[in-house]
């Protein structure tokens, strides 16, 4: 369980901390990847967790392989080093919560690591926010591979003194504002566990934690992380809550809005980016457009590569960004992934009536998930959260009903 622990932490913090050639990440999975092979092997341990979700993983991955070398240019090195860096990382995790973890109390174990890693960067986040330099020396401390673009950050933000709210990316312990925004909200969900859920002897603890996830995720000024934050914690409080209660919540939130006269005050300088949260920016729709101009003519293979020479950015959408990542075959194949999660996901969401975490795993996967419809970190980029929290809660199910 200890080496499992150190992998968690080292895939999600220090994936950007390079010792050499390769990140911290990667030589901690590989330690974990021998310790599961003799586990395997050696030990004779059971696979419990289904894997036709991995097997279409593999596939996708073969068939932007294949997309890639046939494409056009094809950058070998830059391919492979996604495909260990990333993608087999993800896959360690999935099976590393299949044969490592036993009992119910060790799930709950790395739900609350999960926890404090999502209050330590909400703490980061409000530090950078305010301009305060410890902030962004720990960022730097988790970021090696980015401690220029956050040092331009923090040079930007302390010698301006115009800028203003969501002008500003906070960076995090997670190296960009973008990537901050998605984690943020998707740690952040987890503390409901002990608000809502079976568990609520932390209730207090956890309130605050949340309180502060939320403030977190407002200054970092990502908006569509802030929004689906906000819809799974009424999705949350909703379903466990008692009616009375929340009717109750409800006639005193609405009381506080209109008494205190709180919408007259929504304006830029004290929302940010949130005041244009309906909004498509120009640059979104740049971004999209370029996408559905290079799809037209390259949809059967895409070309990732040729793309970026192009336009550079990704075009921040799930949909777009598989045809260019991996053509048309690749792309069929991750949607039919994406709806296969979503739906084990849903299942979880209708049957369950007590509050166990797979519950909030579901909520913080779909959140990562739905994320990348309007950013880049998604299923196609390999983020080891997602099949750490999709394990987690395929497997906290088949937990609690062999403890039932």
């Amino acid at each position: 369980m200890l080496i499992l622990i150190l992998f968690i932490i080292s895939s999600i913090l220090f994936g950007s901390y390079l010792i050499g050639p390769f990140s911290i990440r990667v030589y901690v999975a590989i330690a974990l990847i021998i310790y599961l092979l003799y586990k395997r092997i050696v030990r004779k341990n059971h696979f419990n967790l289904p894997y036709s979700s991995i097997w279409i993983y593999l596939l996708f991955l073969f068939f932007t392989l294949i997309a890639k070398i046939f494409s056009g240019p094809f950058e070998i090195d830059g391919f492979f080093k996604d495909l260990f860096a990333m993608h087999l990382i993800a896959i360690t995790s999935y099976i590393a919560i299949d044969l490592l973890v036993k009992h119910p109390k060790q799930i709950r174990a790395i739900l609350i690591l999960l926890i404090i890693i999502g209050l330590f960067n909400s703490i980061v986040s409000i530090l950078q926010y305010n301009g305060n330099a410890t902030g962004f020396i720990i960022s730097q401390f988790f970021a090696t591979s980015e401690i220029q673009y956050i040092s331009d950050l923090e040079t930007r933000f302390l010698t301006s003194s115009e800028l203003q709210l969501g002008a500003f990316a906070v960076p995090g312990i997670f190296g960009h504002g973008a990537s901050n925004g998605g984690m943020n909200a998707t740690l952040s969900i987890l503390s409901l566990y002990f608000i809502f859920g079976k568990d609520r002897r932390l209730w207090w603890i956890a309130l605050i934690i949340f309180i502060i996830g939320a403030i977190g995720s407002f200054v970092i000024q990502e908006r569509s992380p802030m929004g689906l934050l906000a819809i799974f914690a009424l999705l949350i409080i909703w379903k466990y809550s008692p009616k009375r209660l929340l009717i109750l919540l409800c006639a005193i939130g609405c009381f506080i809005l209109f008494y205190f006269d709180l919408f007259s005050s929504l304006n830029p300088e004290k929302i940010g980016r949130f005041a244009d949260i309906t909004k498509f920016g120009s640059d979104r729709q740049q971004l999209a457009q370029n996408a559905i101009v290079f799809i037209s003519d390259h949809w059967f293979l895409g070309g990732d590569y040729l793309y970026h020479q192009i336009y550079g950015l990704t075009p921040h959408n799930f949909i777009l960004h598989a045809f260019i990542y991996s053509g048309l075959f690749g792309a069929l194949t991750v949607f039919a992934l994406f709806i296969k999660i979503i739906i084990d996901a849903g299942k979880i969401f209708i049957h369950d009536k007590i509050g166990f975490p797979a519950f909030f795993f579901g909520c913080a996967l779909v959140i990562f998930l739905a994320n990348g419809f309007t950013h880049s970190s998604s299923l196609i980029t390999g983020d080891n959260i997602i099949w750490l929290l999709y394990a987690l809660m395929l497997h906290d199910v088949q937990l609690e009903r062999k403890q039932s």
